[in-house]
C-alpha cells in the first residue's frame, strides 16, 4: 500500500474520531454538584444554576436570585420560591404540589408552559421576563399585557390579541403572529427575525421600533 493511500486512510479515521468521540464524552460530562446552600437557599445568589433534574422538594429558595436558571425536569414540591426571582428561568417539566409556594406571576408561567392558554383571556398580565419559548399562545387575548424581555422564540400567537401590550426587548424569533392584532403595542427593541407577521396588524411606525425583522 503506497503512502497517499495510507495518508487517506489515516485521515478518514481522523475524522471519524472527531465525530463520535466527542459524543461518546458528553455521556461522562459530570453534572455540577448541587449548590451549597441546599436545603436553605433564601436570598441566594443562583443566577444561572444548572439545577435540571434535581430533587429540590422543600427547599427554601424565597428571594432566591434564580435569573436564567435551569430547573428544568426539577421537583419543587412543597418548596418555597416566594420572592424569588425567576426571570427567564427554564421551569419546564418542573414538578409543583399543593405545598409548593410560587408567586401568581410564576405560577402562571407554570401554567402556560405545562397546560397552555389558548383563548384565554391574560389581559393586563404581567409576565415580563419569562421564558415562554414555545408556548402556545393562539387567539389569547392579551390587551394591555406586559410581556416585556419575554423569550417568544418560536411561539405561536396566531390570531392573538396583543392590542396596547408592551413587548419592548421581547425575542419573537420564528414567532408565529399571522393574522395577530398588535395595534398600539410597544415593540421598541423587540425582535422579530423570521417571524410569521402574514395578516397581522402592526402598530404604527413599528419597523423603527424594533431590533431586527
Amino acid at each position: 500500500m503506497n503512502t497517499k493511500k495510507l495518508v487517506v486512510i489515516a485521515l478518514a479515521i481522523l475524522a471519524l474520531g472527531v465525530m463520535f468521540i466527542p459524543r461518546l464524552a458528553m455521556g461522562r460530562i459530570p453534572k455540577p454538584p448541587p449548590p451549597a446552600c441546599l436545603p436553605n437557599c433564601a436570598g441566594a445568589d443562583l443566577q444561572g444554576a444548572y439545577l435540571a433534574g434535581t430533587d429540590l422538594s422543600g427547599v427554601d429558595f424565597s428571594n432566591a436570585d434564580l435569573r436564567a436558571a435551569d430547573l428544568s425536569r426539577s421537583n419543587l414540591s412543597g418548596a418555597n420560591l416566594l420572592g424569588a426571582d425567576l426571570r427567564l428561568a427554564n421551569l419546564r417539566g418542573t414538578t409543583l404540589d399543593d405545598n409548593t409556594q410560587l408567586d401568581d406571576k410564576w405560577q402562571l408561567v407554570w401554567t402556560i408552559l405545562h397546560k397552555g392558554v389558548a383563548e384565554q383571556d391574560l389581559s393586563g398580565v404581567d409576565l415580563s421576563g419569562a421564558d415562554l419559548a414555545q408556548s402556545n399562545f393562539t387567539k389569547t387575548i392579551l390587551r394591555g399585557a406586559n410581556l416585556s424581555d419575554c423569550e417568544l422564540r418560536g411561539a405561536g400567537l396566531e390570531w392573538a390579541d396583543l392590542r396596547d401590550a408592551t413587548l419592548r426587548n421581547a425575542t419573537l424569533y420564528y414567532a408565529d403572529l399571522r393574522d395577530a392584532d398588535l395595534t398600539g403595542a410597544d415593540l421598541t427593541g423587540a425582535n422579530f427575525k423570521d417571524a410569521k407577521l402574514r395578516g397581522a396588524k402592526m402598530p404604527q411606525g413599528w419597523q423603527k421600533m424594533i431590533s431586527e425583522l
